[in-house]
């Protein structure tokens, strides 16, 4: 059987038990520790939640160190904490041409350890359901995300690496799929599973 890592944000955290129910008879499925740990603040990432491109990629060389990268494939997302503007300065996170060169780093390292990615496209921000219940600490922007969504599509298109198109399917929902600012309903993350199985199995 096929091994997966799957590696994101805390969209992912929301979605991967499905997905796991979905997918567990078809690959041997395998996810960062620490589920509990970035529950109790979803917005923080730590533990299972890799955060921005930067800490994913920063993730993956310790894993690489420790001899732990030997997966089939790492289906992958980051993006969403890329974007976070600071509210005071304005300064993004991770700006887009870092964004860009760790994307390209973390497609390298993860087949110098004979590891295929898959990337998952950063899901849609409702500018003003977001920037009005967090945007005194940090703002989000779709223009920013799209922005971004479009650099990785074609980061991985000129490396040949799949991409499952969340944000296209997310949209569909409009903003009412919303729980939070940023994070939605049980009933929307099942819907994203089951479109990201769907993907994975028509993919690989």
């Amino acid at each position: 059987m096929k091994s997966i890592f799957l590696m994101g944000d805390s969209i992912l955290i929301n979605y991967k038990t499905k997905l796991y129910e979905f997918l567990h008879n078809k690959f041997d499925i395998h996810t960062r520790a620490g589920e509990l740990e970035a529950l109790k603040d979803l917005d923080f990432p730590t533990g299972m939640n890799t955060g921005d491109s930067r800490m994913a990629l920063n993730y993956l060389k310790e894993q690489e160190e420790l001899q732990k990268i030997n997966y089939d494939y790492c289906m992958f997302n980051c993006g969403a904490h890329d974007i976070k503007r600071d509210a005071s300065t304005n300064m993004l996170q991770v700006d887009l041409s870092e964004y860009e060169k760790n994307l390209l780093e973390i497609i390298q390292l993860l087949r110098k350890n004979n590891t295929e990615p898959v990337f998952v496209t950063t899901v849609p921000i409702y500018d003003d359901v977001h920037n009005s219940l967090v945007g005194l600490v940090y703002t989000r922007s779709n223009e920013d995300l799209l922005k971004y969504n479009e650099v990785a599509k074609r980061v991985m298109a000129d490396n040949h690496v799949p991409v499952i198109d969340l944000c296209y399917f997310t949209e569909l929902f409009g903003k009412d799929a919303l729980r939070d600012h940023v994070h939605f309903k049980p009933e929307v993350c099942e819907f994203q599973a089951a479109f990201i199985a769907g993907a994975i199995l028509s993919i690989l």
